[in-house]
């Protein structure tokens, strides 16, 4: 069983369907503990109900998408190779290196604006927009 905890172990598609049959039900898990804790200490409010939204839609839907993979030989083969693949792995090590490098920049940038001129505030637009950056650069780079 604990074979499958590891991508690197992962040879076959049948070892790719235990890997994610292992993962997939720990994560939904997860999830769900962290929204009953959050109605245990905060009750049933709109951020409660927003996170538990927000974080089950993505499983349910990843939950059908598993289900047409692991129906379809030609998908489950295409989704073990993208989880595998040696050169893949390189450039996404590469992407999140040059997202660690542009973080530090900000954060050094940031350090020296506030010794220089004082406290600086950030609104969520800016934070939200360098996360969208982030996520543009980092699917840009490994499309097919």
């Amino acid at each position: 069983m604990f074979h499958y905890i590891f991508k690197h172990q992962i040879k076959t598609d049948e070892d790719y369907k235990k890997y994610q049959l292992f993962w997939f039900p720990i994560t939904v898990l997860l999830i769900l503990s962290f929204i009953l804790i959050g109605f245990k200490i905060l009750g049933p409010s709109d951020e409660i109900w927003g996170g538990a939204i927000g974080g089950l839609l993505p499983m349910v839907v990843y939950g059908i998408w598993l289900m047409v993979v692991f129906n379809n030989p030609k998908k489950l083969r295409a989704a073990r190779l993208r989880l595998t693949d040696e050169r893949r792995k390189i450039v996404e090590q590469e992407v999140w290196s040059h997202v660690g490098r542009l973080m530090m920049g900000l954060l050094t940038a940031a350090l020296l604006y506030t010794v220089i001129s004082g406290a600086i505030i950030l609104d969520t637009k800016q934070l939200t927009i360098l996360l969208y950056l982030i996520l543009i650069y980092y699917f840009f780079r490994l499309r097919k």
